[in-house]
């Protein structure tokens, strides 16, 4: 019997086309070193001790369980944490509460939080999935992810992949 195991990954801009939705674009005014936060780099020590993430877009009050943005990162609701720290308790993820505020300073929240999933997992089906190499081996670009079921026995609830640090996957 074949045990079938769903993957997503977790697309940090959320619903572009719906302009009610919260969506941050430029973080660096509250978090510096946001880039890192893009591969698995630890940033503890760039964080602001309370950041705050503004909306770029005007009325965008809605808020979901995971907040979009342009940067990459992952931005959650206190329910999504608590979840996701359930599942994921041996995983090496940094966590930074922040607040979300509108475009015109309001406060929508102050109970999400930064995830920094750190490091990455091999789980690439190198066979069937289109990767651009460079003559030395190095991944350039994956423009096909396949993931391996057999890599993904051992694989961990939340993890970015190894070779394209940038995707999360759930």
């Amino acid at each position: 019997m074949t045990r079938r195991m769903d993957y997503f990954e977790l697309e940090p801009t959320g619903d572009l086309n719906d302009r009610s939705l919260f969506y941050f674009e430029d973080p660096f005014n509250a978090v510096r070193h946001m880039s890192n936060l893009w591969v698995g780099s630890r940033v503890t020590k760039h964080m602001p001790k309370h950041p705050v993430l503004v909306s770029h877009r005007r009325g965008a009050t809605t808020l979901t369980g995971f907040a979009g943005g342009s940067c990459g990162g992952l931005v959650v609701s206190a329910k999504a944490r608590a979840v996701i720290e359930t599942w994921c308790a041996k995983q090496k993820i940094e966590y930074f509460r922040c607040a979300l505020h509108s475009k015109e300073g309001k406060v929508l929240s102050s109970d999400y939080s930064i995830l920094n999933p750190l490091g990455g997992f091999d789980a690439l089906d190198d066979t069937f999935s289109t990767i651009a190499r460079a003559d030395d081996g190095r991944v350039l670009s994956i423009s096909t992810v396949i993931l391996d079921p057999v890599k993904l026995q051992t694989a961990p609830h939340l993890f970015r992949l190894k070779q394209k640090p940038t995707m999360v996957i759930l």
